[in-house]
């Protein structure tokens, strides 16, 4: 029988340690405001129509406004999720303007 390195066993124990703690990775799911949000939510034409108008006036102060037919609908509520605390929208604003650029997505 081999005499096993005391540093070969070492290293196995750490190596063993370090994957067993790591932080296990799990598939990747929609969040809730992926899951189209606008279309669950009761939204009417004036809802859409304040949408654009926040849109209009916000979303081009630091960077181009993009139409919303530049983007499906689930990217539209990733973008929208991340840009609507730069903007200092609140949770109205961000639901109009997402109803806005969801209702006329591209397809």
């Amino acid at each position: 029988m081999k005499k096993v390195s005391y540093n070969a066993i070492l290293a196995f124990i750490a190596i063993s340690i370090v994957v067993s703690c790591a932080k296990k990775s799990t598939p990747s799911s929609i969040t809730s405001t992926e899951s189209s949000v606008v279309s669950k939510t009761v939204v009417n034409e004036n809802d859409i129509a304040a949408g654009h108008q926040i849109f209009d006036q916000n979303c081009g102060k630091c960077h181009r406004i993009y139409t919303p037919q530049e983007f499906k609908e689930k990217r539209w509520v990733r973008i929208i999720d991340e840009m609507a605390p730069k903007a200092r929208l609140n949770d109205n604003e961000k639901q109009k303007v997402l109803a806005y650029v969801v209702a006329n997505a591209k397809k």
